[in-house]
This record gives C-alpha cells, sequence and structure tokens, in this order.
C-alpha cells in the first residue's frame, strides 16, 4: 500500500509542477515532470528500502520510466491519428483501445523496469505472468485516467489514477518474488 501511496504523491507533485509552469513558463520541465517525478519517487523509496539497490539502478529505473512515458504517449497519439483515418474525424473522443494500449505499454516498461532491476533478481515464469497480468491492470487504467484526462482537461486525474495503479501493481509484483534459494538476493548485489 505504501508504494501506491508514492504513486499518489507523485501525481500530487505532478500536478504543483504544472501550477508552476503556468506561472513561469517551464514547458520543457512540465514534459519530463510526470515521468521522473514518478520514477524519482519510487526509486528513492527502493532505494532506501534495499542496500542492494544502486544509485545507477535507481537512474535506470528513472530513465526507462520516462522513456515508458514518451512511448506510451507516442503510441496514443499514432493509435488515434490511424482511428482518425478510418473512422473520420468527427470522432473527439479518444478510443478505449488506444487508451488500454497506452496504458499497458507504459506500465510493461515500468513493471519491467521495476521487476529487473528491484527484485531479487531470479525471475521465472510466474514473475513474467504477473509482469503480464499487472501490465493488463496498467492498460486498464488507462482508460479512465484518459476518459478524466479527455473530460477535465487535467492531467493530474490520468496521472493519480495510472500512477496510483501501477505503483500498486509494483509493490504487489515485487512482494511475491522470492529471494534466491541460498537467502541471497542475487548476484546483482554490486549493482
Amino acid at each position: 500500500m505504501l508504494v501506491a501511496l508514492l504513486g499518489l504523491c507523485s501525481a500530487l507533485l505532478t500536478s504543483a509542477f504544472e501550477f508552476l509552469e503556468v506561472r513561469l513558463e517551464w514547458e520543457v520541465f512540465v514534459q519530463l515532470a510526470p515521468p521522473l517525478i514518478f520514477g524519482g519517487v519510487l526509486a528513492a523509496y527502493f532505494r532506501g528500502r534495499e542496500q542492494r539497490v544502486s544509485v545507477w539502478r535507481a537512474a535506470v529505473f528513472v530513465a526507462l520510466c520516462i522513456a515508458a512515458y514518451f512511448i506510451s504517449m507516442l503510441l496514443a497519439v499514432r493509435l488515434f491519428l490511424a482511428f482518425l483515418r478510418v473512422h473520420g474525424t468527427n470522432s473527439v473522443r479518444i478510443p478505449f483501445g488506444v487508451s488500454f494500449a497506452a496504458g499497458f505499454v507504459g506500465a510493461f516498461i515500468v513493471l519491467g523496469a521495476g521487476l529487473f532491476l528491484f527484485g531479487p533478481g531470479n525471475v521465472d515464469w510466474q514473475s513474467i505472468a504477473r509482469l503480464f497480468g499487472c501490465a493488463l491492470v496498467g492498460g486498464v487504467l488507462g482508460i479512465p485516467g484518459l476518459r478524466a484526462y479527455e473530460y477535465f482537461q487535467s492531467r493530474f486525474l490520468l496521472f493519480a489514477v495510472w500512477e496510483t495503479g501501477v505503483a500498486l501493481c509494483l509493490g504487489f509484483m515485487l512482494s511475491r518474488e522470492q529471494p534466491d534459494a541460498d537467502g541471497s538476493l542475487s548476484d546483482l548485489q554490486g549493482g
């Protein structure tokens, strides 16, 4: 639950930076703020909780969160444009499939990064199944998140829904991972 709360806190911090952007016109930073804050908050939590999580692992996680954000947004735009080409420009609503695909891809990248960077290092088929299952949850969360953004023009609602849910999924996934048979966390101790 704490990880989910951190996801919600990152959404609140993101909305605070959006407010500052309106006042200070830091548009470039605001585009990076959502994944930077989300990834940074979670990386700081796992770095503080686990001694084996190096600064480099935390930095890679943040970088992958940034990549996941831009890849999922680019995918959403591309899919929506393809939808408009097929169905005409009379549609102003983002289709559920577009929202799901963007949420799934973003969640898959973030959750996969968390599993491999913060997990115990002994990924098995059950771990991969949990990764896909939780990424599906991320896809489902993309639907109300983008729908809320569409209706209220507030990115906070998108981030509050998706980031909180994906953070909860990450905490669930990692809580189900088992340390190596010898009790160690793996050969990845150094980083």
